[in-house]
């Protein structure tokens, strides 16, 4: 946190050096800052919780504010938080790209970028890549249209990405039509059926029918309340009064990968 805190009070002060210069470095620390928590995280769980629960993707974002709210760096930034949620440094420059498209080229290329994203591993980062929305000045309608077109094609990746997504509370979430009813797919809680029911009665007292579609497709959502779990992964009850399983019994469900030698 301190580093990227020093980094953003570099590139905010006078410096003798070329402005160009200290942009490039602030660049290239804040990637070499990405990689290494990225690295660090991967394959390691010990290392992964304690980032979660000790340090918190909060103070992390709060730290990030400074090089989001920057027209020279969030791009960057942007790309290196996606990077650090599917732990795949080579999507890191797609914000930047998306930058140089074209306006009514960006959803044909946002489509081309879906083959390039995977499962989310880290859920903390896409949040932060979501809650960045509300900070991009009001003029970059770029980014917001970049950010929100993307999360829809990363639930399609995977039924885990998928689940992901739908428990993240992504307040700007019924606004996309489209990306609700992809998530609704997964079900809703209590209070996220509440505030589509609110929405369904307009300012006049009317009906909105639009809204009232959501919740027919949602009533009919087609999963059943479950856990989804990556390895490493258990589920530990500390009731001691439970004795078994529910008499309804449960589902497992699994995938397994395995690699045929050449013969």
């Amino acid at each position: 946190m301190s580093l990227l805190s020093n980094i953003q009070d570099r590139s905010n002060s006078l410096v003798v050096e070329p402005e160009e210069q200290v942009l490039s470095e602030v660049l290239e620390s804040t990637r070499l800052i990405f990689t290494n928590l990225s690295e660090a995280m991967n394959d390691h769980p010990e290392n992964a919780e304690y980032f979660r629960n000790v340090v918190g993707y909060g103070s992390f974002e709060d730290a990030l504010r400074g090089l989001i709210v920057n027209p020279k760096t969030v791009d960057h930034t942007l790309g290196l938080v996606l990077a650090l949620a599917v732990h795949d440094q080579q999507v890191s420059d797609i914000f930047s790209s998306l930058r140089a498209t074209p306006e009514d080229e960006l959803k044909l290329a946002i489509a081309g970028i879906e083959a390039r994203l995977g499962t989310i591993k880290r859920p903390g980062a896409i949040l932060i890549l979501c809650n960045a929305i509300p900070h991009l000045t009001t003029g970059d309608s770029t980014m917001r249209y970049a950010i929100f077109q993307l999360v829809e094609p990363l639930s399609h990746v995977s039924h885990r990405n998928q689940a992901i997504l739908s428990t993240l509370g992504v307040k700007e979430r019924y606004v996309l039509q489209k990306l609700l009813r992809r998530l609704l797919d997964m079900g809703a809680t209590t209070s996220e059926a509440r505030l589509i029911f609110q929405r369904t009665i307009k300012e006049d007292n009317t009906l909105d029918m639009e809204v009232l579609d959501f919740i027919r497709f949602g009533i009919k959502s087609r999963w059943l309340e479950h856990f989804s779990m990556e390895s490493p992964a258990a589920l530990i009850l500390r009731e001691e009064s439970l004795r078994g399983v529910p008499g309804t019994g449960f589902t497992f469900m699994c995938f397994h990968e395995q690699h045929i030698p050449d013969f």
